[in-house]
């Protein structure tokens, strides 16, 4: 048996179906129903777009343009601090006590004055440097508050040192 004589005993032995009368006034329904279901949507879909266009329009000319406008400013101020130290007096006077120290020849070999000295020599070259950088970049705050802890530990060692050499003579 071939594959059409198969086919054809077996839709021989289906049972007869016969379609309602209306069953093609139903499908006709169903079909303009959903033509009718893509037509609202469709229209849908219209109408939300031009209300999102129109409230984009009515918004962009209601508010005005604004344009930034960014600016700043350097201020170069004199900070007090800097002025208020008297660095020149202050070295003058130690000065002073070195050469005292450098004359004797029993305090010049006291290890304690020359690690004081030693670090008197750190200071002054920090501080020297310090106002190198103030004067070529301005006044800082942070520089000088630097400036300003290296003048109060000068003037420790200053004191430090003479109290050795009150002692000490």
């Amino acid at each position: 048996m071939d594959s059409e004589q198969k086919l054809s005993k077996a839709v021989r032995g289906l049972p007869v179906y016969t379609a309602p009368s209306n069953s093609w006034e139903l499908m006709e329904y169903r079909i303009r129903k959903g033509k009718m279901a893509r037509l609202w949507l469709s229209r849908a879909a219209t109408i939300t777009v031009l209300i999102l266009v129109g409230s984009g329009i009515f918004f962009r000319n209601r508010q005005p343009h604004q344009q930034i406008l960014v600016s700043y400013s350097l201020e170069n101020r004199q900070i007090p601090m800097l002025t208020d130290l008297h660095y020149e007096e202050d070295e003058a006077l130690i000065t002073g006590m070195f050469d005292h120290l450098d004359r004797s020849t029993f305090l010049s070999q006291n290890p304690e004055l020359i690690e004081l000295k030693s670090e008197y020599a750190e200071l002054k070259e920090a501080n020297e440097l310090l106002r190198a950088l103030i004067s070529q970049y301005g006044a800082d705050p942070s520089l000088a508050q630097q400036l300003k802890d290296i003048e109060f530990q000068r003037n420790d060692l200053a004191k430090e040192i003479s109290n050795h050499l009150l002692y000490l003579n």
